[in-house]
């Protein structure tokens, strides 16, 4: 079939979701505090703190990250209405005031993102002390290799770019902070005021019984001593220069012994220990441990010396069994799909700017824009509407609610009463969508 091109003056649009989107940023409440942020006293702006803010957020909503691409929703009605933006900046207007701002909004963005997260439910993980909110926090680093942006610096991943610490929230992976870090930075610097900060924002939103995951690198006194007595934890222990086949021994003394097969053999087990600290932390602390021995390699051939694989961790909760410790920790790999889903879907893997202070705020807006693309697709999940779906999930990942939800096709009528986004009558999310925006509403 032959197809003939043609213009029309209607208002056909492809982003129909950013309405629904637009009443979220609206609860984050932080415009009139934007607007009174001074960020160059001998200039006045035409263009509003908040319209370049939440522009943006519009961009990273669609999942893009250029400046340059606004320049494209200018004469976008629908764009300008959804996110309640009267005048839409321009590509250099809008990377001019994040500059000038140096990191001015960054507070007032978190402020948004707690207000954000104070309207979510958070799945939680079962203990014996009952239900916990799990908290991983770690570090993902971003590749800006070939560029001289400020802060880029060889990383851990041998790639040039930046080492920011994420921590996420519940099951579902809200993203409760974020913090920009040059790429030689040490994943420990600065991580226990990082998880003080976390501590404050958990008990302000209400979720007071939580757990936090973290790595081996921040296998630190300072991070047990902003947890202790308000959050649990699971630690993973770097080993240092301890003795694989000392751990055997202990293994065996102390542990449980199982075979998966006739050439591996593992132990796991646990012990009270007293944390190494410098700095006076001398409480006991219950250490559990894992202890693998390998008698034959992939192929199978045999070993002459057997190998030996030593995990340990650090864990506030006294009561569970060794295995459970164990799952529960190794439960928070699924952290590394929200790394994923907010440096490939959202689009911030390169950040857009040659200045550090800039990209900053901009990794508090891509947070924001995460949480809000993430709500959205638990929502959906929960509204009685049929959805288009093979199974029951458990969460949708953030690329499908920005293609099946917000890039959805529309005609937008504006009338001198009432704008009414009209969609297709045989879409089979039309029924969600239009619950979801009312409840937004």
């Amino acid at each position: 079939m032959k197809f003939k091109i043609q213009a029309t003056p209607e208002s056909i649009n492809s982003s129909a979701g950013l309405v629904p989107a637009g009443r979220l940023i609206d609860h984050l409440e932080f415009d009139k505090t934007l607007d009174n942020t001074t960020v160059n006293e001998t200039t006045l702006h035409d263009v509003p703190n908040s319209s370049c803010v939440r522009s943006y957020l519009g961009l990273l909503l669609e999942g893009r990250t250029a400046f340059d691409e606004i320049e494209a929703r200018r004469s976008d009605k629908l764009f300008s209405d959804a996110l309640d933006v009267p005048l839409v900046p321009s590509a250099a207007t809008m990377r001019q005031r994040f500059d000038q701002a140096a990191g001015a909004f960054d507070e007032v963005l978190k402020g948004g993102n707690v207000r954000l997260l104070r309207s979510c439910d958070f799945g939680s993980v079962s203990t014996r002390r009952g239900e916990l909110v799990p908290v991983d926090a770690d570090v993902a680093c971003q590749d800006n290799s070939n560029s001289h942006k400020e802060g880029v610096a060889p990383t851990y991943h041998h790639f040039d770019g930046f080492a920011p610490m994420f921590a996420y929230v519940g099951t579902e992976g809200f993203m409760l902070a974020n913090e920009l870090r040059p790429g030689d930075q040490h994943c420990q610097n600065g991580t226990p005021q990082f998880l003080q900060e976390c501590v404050d924002r958990l008990e302000y939103i209400g979720a007071c019984s939580t757990l936090f995951r973290l790595d081996g690198g921040n296998d630190a006194g300072e991070n047990l001593r902003v947890l202790q007595g308000r959050a649990d934890y699971i630690i993973k222990r770097n080993l240092r220069r301890e003795s694989p086949s000392n751990w055997r021994e202990t293994a065996r003394e102390h542990g449980t012994e199982y075979n998966p097969r006739e050439d591996k053999t593992v132990w796991h087990g646990s012990l009270w220990s007293t944390f190494p600290d410098r700095k006076g932390l001398n409480t006991p602390v219950r250490l559990v441990f894992e202890v693998t021995e390998r008698r034959t390699d992939r192929a199978g051939t045999p070993l002459l010396y057997p190998d030996i694989e030593v995990q340990s961790w650090w864990t506030s909760l006294q009561h569970d069994s060794d295995n459970r410790v164990i799952e529960l920790y190794r439960d928070r790999g699924t952290s590394e799909q929200f790394h994923s889903e907010f440096k490939t879907e959202v689009g911030l893997e390169r950040l857009p700017s040659g200045k550090f202070a800039t990209n900053s705020t901009v990794m508090q807006l891509g947070m924001l824009a995460y949480n809000i693309l993430r709500r959205i697709g638990q929502d959906i999940l929960q509204l009685p509407g049929k959805l288009p779906l093979r199974k029951e999930i458990a969460r949708r990942r953030v690329r499908k609610v920005i293609q099946d939800v917000i890039r959805v096709a529309c005609k937008y009528v504006r009338t001198s009463r009432q704008a009414i986004l009209k969609l297709r009558s045989d879409w089979s999310y039309f029924e969600v969508f239009r619950q979801l925006h009312a409840v937004y509403s």
